[in-house]
């Protein structure tokens, strides 16, 4: 093992934990602290790492109204980073959803009655998508990733797939 590798696995293991906190709400560098046990300086450090990608941003100061000194200022996750979208594919209605960073669905559309895909319905699910994105609400967010749900057996050595009951695929 090389130096330094335990620290950024459990660095790594920190950051992971501390993002699915803030799915759940918003949180000041001392609740940070606070929660996971880390040193002031630490919880600084994280914070501003994760503000530097633009996964968190500064929310609402707190207010306490008994309590002296500086008020917490609380972040949470950067729901203007981007979208996450999902071309469903396991049922004979495919589901094109758009998400936010947050997990919330900004847009979505159903295709019934699809039982068996040809590349002309990839083509029109992928022009769907591209609609949803072109709606004036979503264009000022980037393209984060495109997830595709398929129930399929794929060749991992070629990566392509093998075999799906929703494709009429050719075996060759």
């Amino acid at each position: 093992m090389q130096k330094g590798q335990n620290q950024s696995m459990t660095r790594d293991i920190n950051l992971s934990l501390i993002m699915r906190s803030f799915i759940k709400r918003p949180m000041s560098r001392v609740d940070i602290s606070r929660t996971f046990r880390l040193s002031k300086p630490a919880a600084s450090k994280i914070t501003a790492e994760l503000e530097a990608l633009r996964l968190i941003c500064p929310g609402k100061e707190e207010a306490y109204p008994n309590t002296p000194g500086i008020k917490p200022l609380n972040y949470g996750l950067n729901p203007k980073l981007g979208v996450i979208t999902i071309i469903d594919l396991s049922s004979v209605t495919v589901k094109i959803q758009v998400y936010n960073f947050r997990g919330t669905i900004l847009a979505e559309t159903c295709v019934p009655d699809m039982e068996l895909i040809r590349y002309d319905d990839l083509v029109r699910f992928t022009e769907i998508l591209q609609a949803l994105l072109d709606k004036p609400e979503l264009s000022e967010y980037a393209l984060l990733s495109l997830c595709v749900a398929l129930p399929c057996a794929i060749n991992k050595q070629s990566d392509s797939v093998e075999w799906s009951p929703r494709f009429d695929i050719d075996p060759a």
